[in-house]
């Protein structure tokens, strides 16, 4: 998650300059004996051109490996860390797709999907999703010493790896790129089918939270086929007439489903108009995440709430232990600890949450 950034060598710069000057000032170099290419001085390093610059600074042209490994340490002259945030949101995200494969298709599938993005992940952080075969997918497990996937009852071997790979395939989850010769097959995730699954599946945890059970099955129902008649919503969503209805209409009021009117005649008369629902998730999403945010400053004001009560118990400049002629303040104190920490565990799941619905 730290990512070293080296900058540019002042010894470096001039000696470029100095080498600029000679040439500029003679067809030969200065000093006999002196090589073509050679530094002025000795202690004078050329600059890699594996090396790019970008902004003010120089990335070094290293691998991963190369980079997350400091040559002198974290305090060296010259170096700069950045934190990486592509790598947290992508293991992050993992972490949710295992979890929407696992519901969706079973633990073995959910571990098998997590191992395979760690597989393509360090060519991902670079904007590159190459495939990967299935022994290269193995090659994440070799260091476990165990016979079976984490989390899962799936056998590591080539054969079973292989026909569980081909599986989420076939449902659209992992995509099988191509056939190589001599019999091996490579995949890649289907990053941007799972994002959108995930994404689907916090929206409709969060309508159904809000609005119940029902609202979620016809907010799923929508999200799979879209532009519906009423009729269609009730004898699909196995609901009966007035209870869809009441549904549809607490659902367009704040705003998660919207309602297209398609004519068939000039004089838009209502009874010869289609009314059709339909769900706009890029609105839906908006909508999720600004009542999130307005949620989160609840709590955190919340939270600082009950800290400053917390600290008037204890009084300017006291401790804890001074509660202990007091039991009933005691035990007040330590009630309003109990509940800045869980609003604080809320305040961290709904940011985990708003991450998994951003675009970075």
């Amino acid at each position: 998650y730290l990512i070293r950034v080296v900058t540019p060598n002042p010894e470096d710069d001039q000696s470029s300059q100095a080498y600029s000057a000679t040439k500029a000032g003679s067809s030969k170099f200065a000093g006999s004996g002196s090589k073509r290419g050679a530094p002025s001085t000795p202690g004078d390093k050329k600059v890699s051109k594996a090396r790019k610059k970008e902004g003010g600074s120089v990335y070094a042209g290293l691998s991963i490996d190369e980079i997350c490994v400091p040559e002198g340490g974290i305090s060296a002259n010259g170096v700069l860390w950045r934190l990486g945030a592509e790598a947290f949101a992508w293991d992050l995200r993992g972490e949710a797709m295992k979890q929407l494969v696992s519901d969706r298709a079973g633990p073995e599938s959910g571990a098998l999907t997590h191992l395979l993005l760690k597989a393509v992940r360090s060519t991902a952080l670079v904007n590159k999703m190459h495939s990967v075969t299935v022994e290269q997918v193995l090659e994440h497990e070799k260091g476990s010493g165990s016979q079976q996937l984490a989390g899962s009852n799936l056998e590591l071997s080539w054969e079973s790896v292989s026909e569980r790979l081909m599986a989420l395939s076939h449902d659209g989850l992992v995509k099988r790129v191509s056939d190589q010769p001599g019999g091996s097959t490579t995949f890649q995730p289907e990053i941007t089918k799972l994002r959108k699954s995930m994404r689907q599946d916090i929206i409709e945890r969060v309508v159904e939270a809000k609005m119940g059970l029902q609202a979620r099955r016809i907010m799923g129902l929508l999200l799979h086929h879209p532009l519906l008649e009423s009729k269609a919503v009730w004898d699909l969503a196995m609901l009966p007439k007035k209870d869809a209805n009441e549904v549809l209409c607490r659902m367009f009021k704040h705003g998660y489903v919207g309602l297209q009117e398609v004519p068939r005649t000039a004089d838009h008369s209502a009874q010869r108009t289609f009314f059709l629902w339909y769900v706009d998730m890029d609105k839906v999403i908006r909508l999720v995440k600004d009542d999130m945010m307005r949620t989160m400053h609840e709590m955190l004001l919340k939270r600082e709430e009950k800290r400053q009560q917390s600290e008037d118990l204890v009084g300017i400049g006291g401790e804890v232990r001074d509660l202990d002629a007091a039991p009933a303040q005691k035990q007040q104190y330590h009630a309003l600890q109990i509940a800045v920490e869980r609003l604080e565990l809320a305040v961290l799941r709904l940011d985990e949450t708003l991450l998994l619905l951003s675009d970075l």
